[in-house]
């Protein structure tokens, strides 16, 4: 849960240069750079800050206050927290009625940090909400920004998922504005651990590689640990234990960078908590009781005596199962912000486990019901109206398929000796019946989710080309639109249209068009990036919209497009064979033309001319005479 309280300090002091209207310059700690040097190697420069405040004892306040700040941040990448929280402390006490706003908000976002690595989310997310609050009034956009996102992460981990998508596609918005590669790679990492939460463990590693790509490419080892970090977590939720396993080793040697041995807690948190998950319970207890040594966060120790607990029962070590799941319990009782959260309510289903497995039914049964009745009020609560149908649901029918089977099992317990033949019996059949529902409600889920994917697909997308059709593909293009702001970004379209298609259908017949308009489709999709989008608008018309695209790239991936469509080899149900042609007309957005309208009108006035003036030809709004 520490996942972005490690890496994101560097990034504010990046804006500090250019929110401040000067920065005093020493021979022995450049302020201006000393960021970067700490992001790259943290101890050396650590070390550099250490000696250059013991030989200035007195600086200006703002100078000083900016020292501890840079102190703050290398002490948070080099994992040393209680200096970290020390360090804070000491700035907070120089702060003035005349501190500028830059450092004062600055210092909420951090005690934010400090708040959120405690487990006090509540106070986190009201230090984050006023430090987004000092630095919009200033204008402080990258305080500002990273404040947002660290709250999109501190409502993840309360199972606010809704609300931390939300804020996070927000601050996504503002971070492709800036084009800033960190700051890209942030979200992207932020977004890993959202999904990875909410059990989409695919989407979680894909966008936990891209983030590791970006640090790779910046060149910063501590953020490319993390990432790491988040993708062998993500690999041990979705139970592919041996690329865990992997990630986590890979994750000890990345760590290298620190002196600070007490951060090995994670690794081996990662590598206990993998193996007790894959049953290998003899291998797992040495390491969950090494990592219990190292001084780890309390919500990581919980979990560990969770998974130690399960070991023991699986080793039918009853009591100290019962004393481990006591100590887990215990720290979330000290830590009333994750009371309801699928964490603390894990205990209830452990308590419901042990209990079984000691053959007091009454009690399982009892903790069972309690367990599934609040995690499906839980799922209802965080889930959007698509994931309550589909998990709600889920987990509904299996709770009731386990109490019914638990209920039984409590009243065969308090049969008479006579009776048990009997009620053996009846627990078999009752078990078939079980095993019957089950596989009806597997079906009946499986079907209905078939049944949904469907009607998204036939809700967005055309049925011939299979790409966007016209409706959603104009959503799309009015969304882009607006996330323009300030004449900053830009968007280039264009509309592509098929050459004498109606003589292709009149010659080769309407299915055979049909067979041109699905390879037209293919080919046009596979020329664009990911974060392009293509939709067909008409019968042999397309439009393209590339986000983040000048007039000259444009032009660049217009021809590549042609030229494939052009020498593409069209066969008929006969033998023969012939080429089509394409015409594009191309528009991009200017500080005069920033509406869906006004670039859709320009770029059809273009596709026109390059059909008049002979065809198979591309043709730039702005070139028309």
């Amino acid at each position: 849960m520490y996942r972005l309280t490690s890496f994101i300090l560097i990034i504010i002091f990046c804006g500090l240069s250019s929110q401040s209207k000067a920065v005093h310059t020493d021979p022995s700690v450049n302020f201006q750079t000393m960021s970067e040097d700490i992001n790259k190697a943290p101890w050396p420069n650590y070390q550099s800050l250490l000696s250059y405040q013991q030989s200035n004892s007195t600086l200006p306040h703002k100078r000083h206050l900016k020292l501890l700040l840079l102190k703050a941040q290398a002490e948070n990448l080099l994992y040393f927290y209680d200096d970290f929280e020390q360090t804070v402390k000491n700035a907070s006490k120089i702060v003035t009625t005349k501190t500028p706003t830059e450092l004062t908000s600055l210092l909420h976002f951090y005690n934010g940090l400090i708040k959120q690595r405690e487990g006090s989310y509540t106070k986190a997310i009201v230090f984050f909400e006023t430090a987004m609050a000092q630095a919009k009034q200033s204008n402080l956009n990258q305080t500002y920004f990273l404040a947002k996102q660290e709250l999109a992460y501190t409502k993840s981990l309360t199972d606010s998922f809704q609300a931390s998508l939300i804020e996070i596609q927000d601050a996504y918005t503002q971070a492709l504005a800036l084009e800033d590669t960190f700051l890209l790679a942030m979200i992207d990492e932020t977004y890993g651990a959202i999904y990875g939460y909410m059990g989409k463990y695919e989407q979680s590693i894909h966008y936990y590689q891209q983030a590791l790509a970006g640090y790779q490419k910046i060149a910063y080892p501590p953020y490319e640990a993390e990432a790491i970090f988040g993708i062998a977590s993500t690999y041990r939720y979705w139970k592919r234990y041996d690329l865990a396993i992997a990630n986590f080793e890979l994750y000890i040697n990345k760590i290298s960078y620190t002196p600070n041995k007490d951060i090995t807690f994670y690794g081996n948190y990662g590598l206990a908590m993998t193996l007790a998950e894959k049953g290998s319970c003899t291998q797992a207890l040495p390491i969950i009781n090494n990592a219990l040594t190292l001084g780890g966060q309390s919500d990581y120790n919980a979990e560990l005596f969770k998974r130690k607990a399960m070991c023991f029962i699986q080793l039918k070590q009853y009591s100290q199962a019962k004393s481990a799941l006591s100590k887990a319990k215990a720290i979330f009782e000290k830590m009333p912000e994750l009371a309801g959260t699928r964490w603390q309510l894990e205990t209830l289903k452990i308590a419901s486990e042990l209990a079984y497995a000691t053959e007091d039914y009454a009690s399982a049964y009892q903790l069972a019901t309690e367990y599934y009745q609040k995690q499906s009020n839980k799922l209802t609560d965080s889930s959007t109206e698509r994931l309550t149908t589909l998990r709600t649901t889920y987990e509904i029918e299996r709770r009731d398929s386990k109490i019914e089977l638990l209920e039984q099992q409590a009243k065969l317990q308090s049969l008479q000796a006579a009776q048990q033949k009997q009620n053996f019996s009846y627990q078999g059949y009752l078990l078939i019946l079980s095993v019957v529902l089950v596989l009806i409600i597997l079906v009946a889920f499986i079907l209905q989710r078939r049944y949904t994917n469907k009607v998204i697909a036939i809700s967005i997308r055309d049925s011939l080309s299979g790409l966007f059709n016209r409706r959603y593909i104009f959503r799309l293009f009015e969304k882009q639109i607006q996330s323009l702001s300030n004449n900053k970004g830009s968007l280039s379209i264009f509309i592509l249209d098929i050459d004498d298609f109606k003589n292709i259908n009149d010659r080769y017949g309407h299915p055979f068009g049909d067979q041109v308009i699905r390879i037209v489709s293919e080919i046009c999709q596979s020329k664009l990036r990911l974060e392009d989008a293509v939709g067909r608008i008409g019968g042999e018309e397309f439009l393209c919209l590339l986000p983040r695209i000048d007039s000259k790239a444009g032009l660049a991936i217009a021809e590549r497009m042609s030229e494939h469509i052009a020498k593409h080899e069209f066969t008929d149900s006969r033998g023969e064979t012939f080429f089509v042609t394409v015409s594009i007309g191309i528009s991009t957005t200017s500080p005069e033309t920033r509406s869906t309208t006004d670039l859709f009108l320009q770029a059809d006035k273009a596709l026109y001319y390059s059909k008049k003036h002979g065809k198979n030809r591309i043709t730039f709004f702005n070139d028309i005479p």
